[in-house]
């Protein structure tokens, strides 16, 4: 009850923030309470659904992934595909997430929308939330990335914590990243956060085809992604359109004028 009466009080305060060019500090600091209170505080459904995550993607996905990053490799083994997974391998952690959410917070400051500025706001700290997921993860489980298994002609490892890079395989990060940026958006333009649905799926397969992560870590980072995006649904649907009809002029009726009582004699 305390966490819902939390969510509220921030809730309102977005609502009634003026659409100002200043307002974004303000605003990250209501949505990252309000996920705050939306993912940790209500019976820990957050940490529960991490972890069912993470045991379905470390033994339902990575017994079956074996050989999948030499196929992908073989299959997809030209210039044009080695620089384009290269390329989106190196956008998907930082560059694809601010070529989001800037445009998304400027148009909003442009156009006084509020929707567009909230969603701005909601994707930096679902992307924040899930790097720390995601960073929490590679430190805990040590697993050994593909490319420095292939060139050490290593098996596949999990050493515990550790804080060498090498080690920091599972989840993917970059995957985590591009669907933490792609799935606010898909809860307010379904057709646009396809779209960007589509190409974080892309990322998550360069950074495969990179040999930077099996397949499993992909998993694992698009769930860590779409959890840590889930608060924004609930928060976004509380800013409708700002273009939206009026029902009047979208049913082509005009609103009818009052009657007149007649006049007494």
């Amino acid at each position: 009850m305390k966490a819902e009466t939390s969510k509220q009080l921030h809730l309102q305060a977005l609502r009634q923030k003026a659409s100002t060019w200043r307002s974004l500090p303000a605003d990250l600091r209501h949505v990252a309470l309000f996920f705050w209170n939306s993912l940790l505080r209500p019976k820990r459904m957050f940490p529960a659904l991490l972890l069912a995550a993470s045991l379905f993607a470390l033994f339902l996905v990575r017994p079956f992934e074996s050989g999948f990053n030499s196929w992908l490799q073989a299959r997809f083994d030209s210039p044009f595909f080695n620089d384009a997974a290269s390329w989106l391998s190196w956008s998907g952690e930082y560059f694809f997430p601010l070529m989001v959410v800037l445009p998304c917070w400027l148009l909003g400051c442009f156009r006084r929308s509020r929707r567009l500025q909230v969603l701005a706001a909601c994707i930096l700290v679902s992307f924040v939330a899930s790097s720390l997921v995601v960073r929490a993860g590679k430190i805990a489980t040590g697993r050994l990335r593909p490319i420095v298994a292939e060139r050490n002609e290593q098996p596949d490892t999990f050493i515990g914590p550790t804080l060498k890079p090498k080690y920091h395989g599972f989840p993917s990060g970059h995957t985590a990243a591009a669907f933490a940026t792609s799935t606010p958006v898909l809860f307010v333009h379904p057709a646009l956060g396809g779209a960007l649905s589509l190409c974080s799926g892309l990322i998550a397969l360069s950074r495969t085809h990179e040999n930077q992560h099996y397949p499993s870590d992909l998993v694992a980072g698009i769930a860590v992604g779409i959890l840590c995006s889930l608060p924004a649904r609930r928060l976004l649907q509380a800013f409708p359109s700002s273009n939206a009809p009026d029902p009047h002029i979208a049913t082509h009726e005009e609103p009818s004028p009052k009657r007149q009582r007649p006049a007494s004699e």
